[in-house]
């Protein structure tokens, strides 16, 4: 007999989570379940998941929209999924409340929890500790994050599950052993030449990604190397991103190092990114398992982070994983790559 479980997730944008979220329904073909996918605002992916999924966008359009919790109940009733997986903190919020308004008629519920959330105030720890009366399994995707969760969060540990992070070696590995001249032709097109030392950093245009630190980190690096470059890459911005990426384009031209800065176009395969870089930076303030450390370390590309984009990576930092934290650390560990 087929279940169904209902995908809910705040946008059906490239991040992270949505990746996973995507490999998951990917490999639900053929099962027992079948799953259908729920974004409260579109997004890069939307398309992809229309492609494996019943796919429905609710367009949700500010921060309180009532709307669409009324939206989300009615789906909920309409397709009346045994399992309502929500990924991320909007999501778990909405997906939950949606349950709680019928208790006597709610399915399953599962939370995915995809990084240390160090931003939430007591008031949404509280909303959250509210909200485990209609919780059957909170997800970290990494050990740190699940005792974290248990720790700071006060979730009850018998419903914490670890479920780490994947991904596709084959695909990754592809772009590994790619010719040299597959990635001189790849660095052509984006104007950078074998003399060039290319940085990249990949993910979103908001604030916790800690871009302010990586323009101070690009102004630093050119005045020592006038041939370094940094590549950013990343899904186009949605809508409570589209300030945080102005304000980085503000600042490096501020800095005098725009021209230093190439910007990738958006692409859902990463590693087609990470195979022209000779290192990647990821400056994030607070992070989970991301993919694109685990897609770079996979291609045998050097990555220097933060300890809070590395806290869920099993790695030897110093030697596999660069640390730092202040723009000078960070500019002193790209030193020592080249």
């Amino acid at each position: 007999m087929t279940r169904r479980v209902l995908h809910l997730l705040g946008s059906l944008g490239a991040g992270g989570e949505e990746r996973q979220t995507l490999t998951l329904v990917k490999g639900l073909r053929g099962s027992r379940w079948e799953p259908i996918v729920c974004g409260m605002r579109g997004g890069a992916l939307a398309e992809e998941f229309a492609e494996h999924a019943r796919t429905i966008v609710l367009e949700k359009r500010h921060k309180i929209d009532l709307a669409v919790l009324a939206r989300i109940r009615a789906i909920i009733d309409e397709f009346r999924p045994a399992v309502l997986h929500c990924h991320l903190s909007t999501a778990n919020t909405w997906g939950r409340i949606a349950a709680l308004v019928k208790p006597d008629k709610r399915p399953a519920v599962v939370v995915s929890e995809g990084g240390i959330e160090t931003w939430k105030t007591a008031v949404h720890l509280a909303i959250d500790r509210l909200l485990l009366g209609v919780t059957d399994a909170v997800v970290g995707n990494a050990q740190a994050i699940a005792r974290y969760l248990i720790d700071n969060d006060r979730i009850p540990a018998r419903i914490v599950r670890v479920i780490p992070n994947g991904i596709d070696l084959a695909r990754v590995q592809a772009k590994l052993h790619a010719t040299e001249e597959e990635r001189i032709s790849r660095r052509k097109e984006l104007g950078l030449t074998s003399d060039h030392f290319v940085v990249g950093h990949v993910g979103r245009s908001c604030a916790v990604k800690g871009l302010d630190t990586l323009a101070a980190v690009v102004e630093e690096m050119v005045r020592l190397n006038p041939d370094f470059r940094l590549v950013r890459a990343g899904q186009p911005p949605l809508p409570d991103e589209v300030e945080p990426a102005e304000a980085f384009r503000r600042d490096v031209e501020a800095r005098g190092v725009a021209d230093y800065v190439i910007w990738h176009p958006y692409t859902p395969d990463i590693s087609s990114v990470l195979m022209i870089l000779d290192a990647l930076v990821q400056t994030s303030l607070s992070e989970g398992l991301p993919n694109a450390i685990l897609e770079a370390m996979a291609m045998s590309r050097p990555v220097v982070t933060s300890a809070e984009c590395a806290v869920a990576i099993d790695a030897v930092f110093g030697k596999e994983l660069l640390i730092a934290t202040l723009p000078d650390d960070y500019v002193a560990a790209i030193q020592k790559i080249i």
